[in-house]
């Protein structure tokens, strides 16, 4: 079953990546100066070619905490889970993964120089 599932992922993914093209070429017809970098970094977040925030802080990515929010919801949430981890290991790195870029604007709200990235595709090489 998983074979099936990676093989339709596969499938489906030039698709998805022509949907970040057009969203790109949107953005940039709508005035947005940073629209195609955006769907850059986010093509190479999804696919794990991104340096991981982690790295950044000298911290290893076996020390790091991972904290996905899938919702914008979600990422409320997580800024309070967030909060309760920095106060209990104040030295443990942390990174936060979202799914839309509105969640991503949040997180930027409310967690400023926290590590942020989109979550990886789940294929087997990105996750």
């Amino acid at each position: 079953m998983r074979r099936l599932y990676t093989l339709l992922w596969w499938v489906v993914l030039p698709f998805v990546a022509l949907a970040g093209v057009r969203r790109a070429r949107r953005e940039q017809a709508a005035g947005v100066a940073s629209g195609g970098l955006r769907a850059r970094q986010s093509w190479r977040e999804r696919l794990a070619w991104a340096t991981a925030p982690a790295a950044s802080s000298g911290a290893s990515a076996a020390d790091t905490l991972w904290v996905h929010a899938a919702s914008v919801g979600e990422m409320q949430l997580a800024a309070v889970l967030i909060g309760a981890l920095r106060s209990h290991s104040p030295e443990r790195a942390i990174t936060l993964s979202c799914q839309t870029a509105t969640g991503r604007a949040r997180a930027r709200e409310l967690l400023p120089g926290l590590p942020l990235r989109y979550a990886p595709y789940d294929l087997p090489g990105p996750v």
